[in-house]
Order: C-alpha cells, then structure tokens, then sequence
C-alpha cells in the first residue's frame, strides 16, 4: 500500500486518533485493526454484561438463545456468571459462537479490560494468591475474570 515498514504504526496510530478505525499499541492488541468498532464489541459484550436476571421491581431480563445454551451445557459456569459477575473462559466458545470466531476472543476480552468492562481476578475463589496486574486489576490462574457494573 506504499507506506514503508516502519512507518506502519505511526499511520495506523494516526487513523484511529482521526476516528477511522480501532487501533491500540497494547502488545496484546498491536495486532488487531478494527474498522467497525460497534460491529466487533457490541453483540459480544453485550451477551455478557447484560440483564440476566429480573430484580426486584424491574422484571426485564436478557435472554439470548446463547445465554439458553450456556445455562443447558456449563450450568456452573453460567451461574457463576449470572449470580457472581464471574465470567470463566470456558464459557465463551458457546457464549460468543456466533458473535466472534475463538481466535478473536482474547483481544476481546482485552478490550474489554482495556475500556474497563471487565477486570481480571487471581484466586477469586477465596485464596490469599493475589497479584495486581498491569490493567490494575488481578489476573486470575484459571481464566476467570469478573465483570464490572450491573449484570
């Protein structure tokens, strides 16, 4: 496209301050260029930080055919998240199936731990083994990370 090698960075850093595409510098996203920021985070996001259950007043609930099939085939991981707001890794090749293909589902959830959506845990399940990460939160031995904000 006749922009040199070293050059790359600076013009993709440039496109996504001009608002043209979603490009972070993060080593674990550097590699991730977004063209469609809504399209990429909204459906998978939302299939997890969303109403999943009715609370006291409010009767409104969020339920996807997705959230239906993780409730049938990982009920402990399902219930975590719905009662807890943890989320494990195990859950997400059926959560996200048809929001975004496995290979993308790291740079996802670094996104979301980017932008404050979720933060990662160590020991969640009542270990004294915690360790602050680089995103400020504590990233967990088993893959789980808990999700921030009303479920």
């Amino acid at each position: 496209c006749g922009v040199a090698a070293g050059e790359v960075s600076l013009l993709l850093r440039f496109l996504h301050e001009m608002g043209e595409l979603m490009w972070h510098e993060d080593a674990q996203l550097r590699n991730a260029v977004v063209l469609d920021p809504i399209s990429y985070l909204v459906k998978p996001v939302t299939l997890v930080i969303c109403k999943h259950m009715p609370t006291g007043n409010d009767p409104t609930q969020h339920e996807t055919p997705e959230h239906r099939n993780c409730a049938k085939k990982m009920q402990h991981e399902w219930l975590d998240l719905i009662s807890r707001g943890v989320l494990r890794e195990e859950l997400l090749p059926i959560l996200w199936k048809d929001a975004a293909p496995r290979a993308q589902h790291p740079q996802l959830l670094a996104l979301m731990v980017k932008f404050g959506l979720i933060v990662p845990l160590r020991g969640h399940r009542g270990t004294n083994d915690r360790a602050s990460s680089s995103h400020g939160g504590e990233v967990s031995k088993n893959g789980s990370v808990v999700v921030s904000g009303p479920l």
